[in-house]
């Protein structure tokens, strides 16, 4: 036996040498989910189906049944705070997320770029269960799935009682409203490696399958990439946005949300309709806004103007007339 593991061990060397170069891909989770390609991306939706549970935080009731998070006890207006991650680079959010409870905001969306890497971006989850209230973390087409696996793991079971990992989910209802989600980018696009986040046609279609009739609740859409016809135009006036997601809105009677694409466009509201895209006043609420955020720390993006969008928070009201930027706060790395 001893000579015919000598005999065999160049080769079995040899094969653990070429799983490694190859990833092994269905040996991990991010493999077995990854779609192949000329952009390659993980199917970060389409993870295990959290378990039924119901739980409180503070005087919120939360419940999980199949891929939809019920949220009860918030009620009309509903002031939001939205924000993405710190993105590329070593930023740290901390301090403007610990800045956040003064804002008033019952509900925190962060729609992604938690951070490049596991330490940064678990330091931005920290940061998220240091605070007190709820916070609703998406995943963004920048965000790796085994480095968000490995950040979410070093949060405790309390922590993640409110903060709230969406990957596993496809809608989120508050009341009379619904808002359906996504994860990562369409179909593998800005993907920042062949694991990042992304989401395609079949995705959408198990989301419109777990919203509530449109008669039930009124809908919005939360995700980090934008739909096409709405506010994702680039600096040269071509639409940047996904057109599976600005179908799928179109199907499911969706007009307005919460995006950030494109980030040129931070902290500015559009409303959206058959007619067109029209700015809107801030603090005007409506139906069909489509509200633009943008990173909450992190290098400024630079507009084809040479000046750059704000960092920062927007502050986001849900009214009986529609969902309305209210404000911004500013972290002072724009201009």
């Amino acid at each position: 036996m001893s000579l015919l593991r000598r005999a065999l061990a160049p080769l079995l060397a040899c094969l653990a040498l070429a799983l490694v170069a190859t990833g092994c891909d269905g040996c991990t989770e991010a493999g077995r989910l990854r779609v192949s390609g000329d952009h390659p991306y993980v199917r970060c939706m389409t993870v295990d189906e959290p378990a039924a549970r119901e739980w409180s935080v503070g005087d919120l009731q939360l419940s999980v049944s199949g891929r939809v998070l019920t949220i009860n006890g918030l009620t009309l207006p509903l002031r939001m705070a939205a924000f993405v991650g710190p993105g590329p680079g070593s930023a740290d959010p901390s301090a403007s997320i610990a800045a956040l409870p003064p804002l008033g905001a019952k509900l925190t969306w962060v729609l992604g770029e938690l951070g490049d890497s596991e330490a940064h971006a678990r330091r931005t989850l920290s940061a998220l269960a240091a605070m007190p209230g709820l916070s609703l973390v998406l995943a963004s087409g920048r965000d790796d799935f085994e480095v968000l696996g490995d950040a979410w793991e070093g949060l405790d079971d309390a922590a993640r009682n409110h903060v709230i990992d969406l990957r596993p989910f496809h809608a989120v209802r508050v009341g009379g409203t619904v808002f359906a989600l996504t994860s990562g980018g369409p179909e593998g696009r800005y993907a920042r490696n062949r694991s990042s986040c992304g989401y395609n046609e079949d995705d959408l279609d198990d989301v419109a399958d777990s919203l509530p009739d449109a008669d039930d609740a009124r809908r919005y859409v939360v995700s980090w990439a934008g739909p096409t016809g709405g506010a994702a135009f680039d600096q040269q006036g071509a639409d940047g946005g996904d057109p599976r997601l600005g179908a799928f809105m179109r199907e499911e009677g969706v007009a307005g949300g919460i995006f950030a694409w494109p980030p040129h466009s931070a902290f500015m509201s559009t409303r959206v309709t058959t007619e067109g895209a029209t700015m809107l006043d801030e603090r005007a609420a409506d139906p069909a806004a489509q509200a633009v955020v943008g990173r909450i720390a992190g290098p400024p993006v630079e507009r084809r103007d040479g000046s750059r969008a704000p960092n920062g928070v927007a502050v986001l009201e849900l009214r009986e007339g529609g969902l309305a930027l209210v404000s911004h706060t500013s972290s002072g790395r724009g201009e």
